[in-house]
């Protein structure tokens, strides 16, 4: 098991909350997913504690995440058909390609050099 920091801890404390509304980038990103086929092949940059992944699990996608966290990437892990833990630059090319649909929600503030 993870050994989780008090600031780690406090930060699974406050899991990232979906945003219902259909006009937040959740509800876009949500029903823009819903439209997708079963066996699509998602990549979920910046999976979090896996908010996506549970969210679309049931749709029979072939969910793949990457999450820099350790602790996150452990919450997340379970609705994920692969996840990798590390940075974007850290990930294997090979991680990274052939995905039907790439989804990079809320991560832009986390980049280095965007």
């Amino acid at each position: 098991m993870t050994k989780v920091s008090p600031d780690v801890a406090g930060a699974l404390d406050r899991r990232y909350v979906v945003k219902d509304d259909p006009w937040s980038s959740h509800g876009i990103i949500k029903t823009w997913l819903a439209q997708r086929a079963a066996g699509a092949k998602v990549l979920d940059i910046g999976a979090a504690t896996g908010m996506l992944g549970e969210q679309f699990a049931r749709f029979g996608f072939s969910l793949h995440g990457v999450e820099p966290h350790p602790a996150w990437a452990e919450v997340a892990r379970p609705y994920y058909a692969a996840l990798v833990c590390g940075t974007l630059d850290q990930v294997e090319d090979a991680f990274l390609a052939d995905h039907d649909v790439v989804v990079c929600a809320d991560v832009l503030e986390h980049i280095a050099q965007p």
